[in-house]
């Protein structure tokens, strides 16, 4: 310290003694410099006899002059043989003044202290241990104790509690909190350090929130436990939306399952009549009929991962239908009757057991639409004229309108065509005939009841299809007969060369010799081959068997057949073979090199088309060649002894009678039935060889190494999900079995992970579980300590998915039970006076271990006339042994005693006994 007013600096301004240790000697330097421009006389007193001056600079005595800028150096000694601290001063004196230089001395001792508190941070109650450190740290130079003792209720456990911290050196504490309930953690925890006499604390926080799913209005976000979807018809959907919130600070793997039984739920009742009226009506319908509650509601995505607090749309489709049964010729089809239906969805969390309960409701109601009359007979009506019969649609459906429309018929015609019918309504309809064609017309005009139907692929589409007809019978005859347009051959035809106006002119364009009726001059035709009097030179007549390569080139005609024909046909006159004249516009049409060039373009298309349909039919042809015609040796023979198996009667009538899937559903919508699950695992559980696992193997790596979907994940079942072993005794080993039921049609790879030396020999090699098939981990536990054992140890599912199954066991000394502590010893007869009080006391071995025990009588005044046999021995597992007390009467001998029962390495248990 500088001393302004003396022009004096003094270091250090407090001089301290750390770590001493009792009959050693420890020395500190103490510097003394005049600053100033004159000289000082200075002066250095002693506090006491543990602290000693050495002379420094040839200086002999404690009074000294010090010129300017000189500095003066005093050492000083420290020796005690106590262990306690020292306060005290050394008394400088400048210039008759007075300056207090203090002096501490510590002894050598741990100086303990927490770095830290401990932050879980935001958790979620998913069942799991969740670990943190905490660091203590000794400055002082010797080893310090340190010992924690928690006796809160939550489940914080500190591994080591307590230990010896080395000196200058941190140790850390892992602090082990066990997430089973969502808590605001804020606790104060008292840690004892050694060398201090009060307890120090130091505080564990964080926020455990609860881990759940809720469903949350698509308008309002409020949360909802019921979705309605209201009514509809069968064969037709209803789309609902709801939006899934993720409420929990971790990413959560869900999936949809469906309670197909369970308290409330209701399938196919039809909640509008009373319980009376609903048995007194019988129930012709087969269940088969109506589609199954798996496949009545879906919904999309039906699993999948949230991110933390992330919010995702749900889309519901209630969809029921209804298959009329075979049905013979005389049988009338009545209409299924209204059900109601109120079903559970959970939406389940993978890793634990918490889900999400809504409730879906909904009403599937039959079309009830009569149309009158169902048939109609229109009579004949004439070309060009119409006739109509009105009709009358009646909706009898009491809850629900209907949207209807007329699908198109030839030659008749509705009005409306299409429209709506609202409960308990009717609407009228004119169906007209209005034939355009003559014959008899006798068809089914279907009345096609419509409704919004949803997409099996997009569930955001809804479109309008229609769910059933109704048939109206029509009949209808037109007997009108319609001008032909054939050349007036029969009365105006005149050979020769006629004048223009004398037949009608193109209409004979086309024609050929086949083509001739019977009233045409078919004969004059067929006769101008004969003639040769006209004959062209060099050109060639229609002759016989050439009627169909050549067409007639009519006098008439030739006025307007300057039009362009096709090039390539062939037009000849009959009596002179002359070609006739085809006239090719060139402004428009192609000419050959064109017409050639176009036909070679489709040429090269063609051509490339058939190259890749040629590939791949060769490619396919390979493939089935490598498939099934390959040359591979799997060293059986045909007929070596192999034989089919024999199928009974009633395998072959079960093959038979096996129902099939009639109604049809998006996979991807279709939602986890609780009751299949449970038949699986039922079949797994009963198979005699259902435990089928090994190591895995190279072989098997790609095969499991296909990341599962939340939906197979679920199907993956873990029996129990949570390990209790009970009260079991220290330095004891507990097995127990953890079953893997793979329900998939695929194997899968399963791999434990422990990290805590209780479960350190529970063998973490994976296995590869077939499918349909169920793998066994054996878990085996052992604890050196007492403690309440609350850990979990993960699994992971094919390299990727990874969970945690909770272990549970309460760690106790041994000890043993005596089903009673006060036992009464009565007189037996025929037995001798001396011997005669005797009885039995049974000893209890309760945990898993073996445990020795031995009998010690605790002597009164008077000693003691109990004796009992076994004295010492050994109680198995779970055992009971009976020991026999017997009392020695005499003049002198007590008639009370009192027995230890000494456990080995345990707590000792006190037997009361009384002869009466």
């Amino acid at each position: 310290m500088r001393l302004r007013e003396y022009e004096i600096v003094i270091e250090p301004s407090i001089i301290t003694f750390e770590h001493f240790e009792p009959s050693k000697t420890f020395t500190k330097t103490l510097n003394i410099k005049n600053v100033g421009g004159k000289s000082r006389r200075m002066e250095l007193f002693r506090p006491n006899n543990k602290v000693t001056f050495k002379e420094y600079n040839n200086f002999q005595s404690f009074t000294l002059p010090v010129p300017p800028g000189m500095e003066i150096a005093a050492i000083i000694e420290f020796n005690t043989s106590q262990a306690q601290d020292y306060r005290d001063k050394i008394v400088i004196s400048i210039d008759n003044q007075e300056i207090d230089v203090p002096i501490e001395a510590f002894p050598a001792k741990p100086i303990l202290e927490v770095l830290n508190q401990v932050d879980f941070g935001l958790l979620s109650d998913n069942n799991k241990t969740v670990s943190k450190f905490l660091k203590i740290r000794n400055k002082g130079a010797r080893d310090g104790h340190f010992s924690i003792n928690y006796r809160g209720d939550l489940p914080i456990t500190f591994v080591p509690s307590k230990n010896t911290v080395p000196a200058h050196t941190d140790f850390s504490v892992r602090v082990d909190f066990f997430t089973n309930k969502p808590v605001k953690l804020s606790e104060k925890i008292e840690i004892f350090f050694e060398g201090k006499d009060q307890l120090s604390e130091f505080e564990i926080i964080g926020d455990i929130m609860k881990r759940e799913l809720i469903l949350l209005d698509s308008n309002t976000f409020q949360p909802i436990n019921k979705l309605d979807f209201g009514s509809c018809y069968y064969g037709c959907n209803l789309l609902n939306v709801a939006i899934l919130f993720n409420s929990s600070p971790e990413k959560v793997d869900y999936v949809i399952l469906l309670e197909e039984k369970g308290l409330g739920v209701e399938i196919g009742a039809e909640l509008s009549k009373s319980t009376k009226a609903l048995k007194s009506k019988p129930n012709d319908y087969k269940e088969d009929d109506f589609s199954p509650v798996n496949k009545l509601v879906s919904a999309f995505p039906n699993n999948g991962s949230l991110e933390p607090f992330e919010k995702r749309p749900i889309f519901y489709r209630f969809s029921p239908q209804y298959q009329n049964p075979r049905s013979g010729f005389l049988t009338t089809l009545q209409p299924p009757p209204r059900r109601d239906y109120a079903v559970f969805l959970f939406f389940e969390l993978l890793g634990n057991n918490k889900r999400t309960e809504i409730a879906i409701t909904g009403t599937a109601l039959p079309i009830l639409l009569r149309i009158e009359p169902e048939e109609m007979d229109f009579g004949s009506c004439v070309i060009g004229q119409k006739k109509e019969i009105p009709a009358v649609i009646c909706n009898d459906s009491e809850l629900k309108d209907i949207r209807f429309r007329f699908k198109k018929v030839a030659n008749y015609t509705v009005s409306p065509a299409c429209g709506r019918i609202p409960p308990m309504s009717s609407r009228n309809v004119l169906v007209t005939f209005l034939p355009h064609q003559m014959g008899t017309f006798n068809y089914k005009l279907n009345c096609q009841v419509i409704d919004k139907v949803a997409d099996s692929n997009n569930p955001l589409h809804e479109y309008d299809k229609g769910i059933r007809d109704f048939p109206i019978s029509l009949l209808g005859q037109s007997l009108a007969i319609t001008a032909e347009l054939n050349p007036k051959f029969s009365t105006e035809f005149k050979t020769g060369i006629s004048p223009i106006l004398t037949n009608e002119v193109g209409l004979n364009v086309s024609t050929t010799v086949q083509s001739l009726k019977s009233f045409s001059p078919k004969l004059t035709v067929q006769n101008a081959a004969k003639d040769s009097l006209h004959k062209i030179s060099n050109s060639e007549k229609i002759g016989s068997g050439k009627e169909s390569q050549y067409k007639i080139a009519f006098p008439n005609d030739r006025s307007k057949s300057i039009g362009p024909f096709n090039r390539y046909e062939k037009y000849k006159t009959l009596y002179t073979g002359a070609d006739r004249y085809n006239y090719v516009d060139p402004d428009y049409a192609y000419n050959e090199e064109e017409l050639n060039r176009i036909e070679k373009h489709k040429t090269i298309y063609k051509q490339y088309i058939d190259d890749l349909r040629f590939f791949r039919e060769e490619k396919r042809r390979n493939k089935e060649f490598t498939v099934f015609k390959n040359s591979v040796d799997n060293n059986l023979i045909p007929g070596s002894g192999l034989k089919p198996l024999q199928l009974s009667i009633k395998e072959l009538e079960k093959e038979v009678t096996k129902p099939k899937n009639k109604f049809n559903v998006n996979p991807e919508w279709q939602l986890v039935s609780s009751g299949e699950l449970a038949n699986r695992e039922k079949q797994i559980k009963n198979a005699q060889n259902s435990e089928n696992s090994q190591v895995l193997n190279k072989r098997d790596k790609d095969k499991v190494s296909v990341q599962l979907t939340p939906a197979q994940i679920y199907k993956i079942i873990v029996n129990p999900p949570v390990i209790d072993f009970g009260e079991v005794s220290v330095k004891s080993v507990s097995i127990k079995n953890l079953e893997f039921f793979n329900t998939l049609d695929q194997p899968i790879h399963i791999e434990l992970e422990t990290d805590c030396n209780e479960l350190g020999n529970t063998n973490p090699c994976g296995q590869v579980i077939a499918p349909n098939s169920k793998g066994v981990f054996p878990i085996i536990f052992e604890s050196n300590s007492v403690q309440t054992f609350q850990r979990s140890i993960s699994y992971r599912i094919n390299f990727y998915y990874r969970h945690h199954v909770i272990i549970l066991a309460e760690v106790k000394l041994p000890s043993l039970k005596l089903n009673n502590n006060n036992l009464v010893l009565t007189q037996l007869s025929g037995v001798q006076p001396d011997l005669c009080y005797r009885s039995n006391i049974t000893i209890i071995n309760p945990y898993n271990t073996t445990t020795e025990f031995t009998w010690i009588p605790i002597y009164g005044e008077q000693g003691t006339a109990f004796s009992i046999r076994p004295a010492t021995g050994i109680i198995e597992p779970f055992k009971d042994l009976e020991c026999e007390v017997v009392w020695h009467g005499s003049f002198l001998a007590p008639l009370k005693g009192t027995f230890s029962l000494q456990v080995r390495g345990g707590e000792a248990t006190t037997l009361n006994c009384e002869a009466k």
